[in-house]
């Protein structure tokens, strides 16, 4: 089914809108919104709102079946085995290959050697590399997938191929240790997501910047269960936003600022 875009108007407290929107139709009582998740920006975003659904539900005498909400990656149910590897975990198997590998097999990656290689030369390079493999995730891509040129055009091919080989080498130690890793697991959870046993619709509340990975859950999703798209702007404003409500840049740019009370505003030119 497709994916609907809806716009709740920016005239009140967007959680205030979605709730409203979330409660809209149910007049059964207890409120049953067991059978919706929620995608949140932020943690905090759904402290908000549930607390906002318990003041409505409170308001009406009745009791409340929460809906799930969560941040993005709440919609990837990950597997339990083997574990997904910590934080910790992932950056002392980094440590351990850094530390270990010959750098004259990675002439583009290291083309002038550390004096020492120990610990304190590996670590931060080690963390360097947990991070940009997160970040790779969001676009749905492992080191590899850029190396092979996916996506964009890529630059620094050699550099990208040595990065993909380490990557490699990462991925066999942390299967050696009995552990899974991360995010080879999100990217497997997106291309076949299952919804959370009952759910029958998402409804992507508020979310501005909305991950490809997460999109393309979502497009997989939309198979099989409601997915609405809610978005703090009017309706006459819709070309503004794209199809996953995100702000188009080119449009934004543009768009004047009007502040209420320019004289208040004080500019540091120091």
């Amino acid at each position: 089914m497709p994916i609907e875009r809806i716009f709740l108007g920016w005239d009140r407290p967007l959680v205030i809108a979605v709730t409203e929107h979330l409660c809209a139709g149910r007049t059964s009582l207890p409120l049953d919104l067991a059978d919706t998740a929620v995608v949140v920006p932020t943690q905090q975003a759904g402290r908000r709102l549930r607390e906002a659904l318990a003041i409505r539900a409170a308001t009406l005498g009745t009791g409340l079946w929460s809906p799930r909400v969560s941040p993005p990656p709440g919609l990837l149910a990950l597997p339990a085995r083997p574990p997904l590897a910590t934080a910790l975990e992932l950056e002392a198997t980094w440590l351990d290959l850094l530390r270990r590998v010959r750098l004259d097999d990675l002439p583009a990656l290291f083309p002038v050697a550390p004096a020492v290689q120990d610990t304190a030369w590996a670590l931060p390079l080690a963390r360097a590399l947990r991070r940009l493999r997160s970040t790779l995730a969001e676009a749905g891509l492992l080191i590899r997938d850029v190396a092979e040129g996916a996506g964009a055009e890529v630059v620094e091919t050699d550099r990208w191929a040595d990065l993909a080989q380490l990557e490699t080498r990462f991925l066999r130690d942390l299967a050696r240790a009995g552990r899974a890793d991360p995010v080879s697991a999100q990217l497997a959870a997106a291309r076949d997501p299952q919804p959370a046993e009952g759910i029958r619709r998402i409804l992507v509340a508020g979310v501005a910047d909305l991950a490809p990975l997460y999109q393309q859950a979502l497009t997989r999703l939309a198979a099989s269960v409601e997915v609405q798209i809610l978005i703090a702007a009017p309706p006459e404003r819709a070309a503004d936003f794209d199809a996953w409500g995100c702000p188009r840049v080119e449009v934004w740019n543009r768009e004047p600022l009007e502040l209420e009370s320019p004289q208040r505003i004080h500019v540091d030119r120091r």
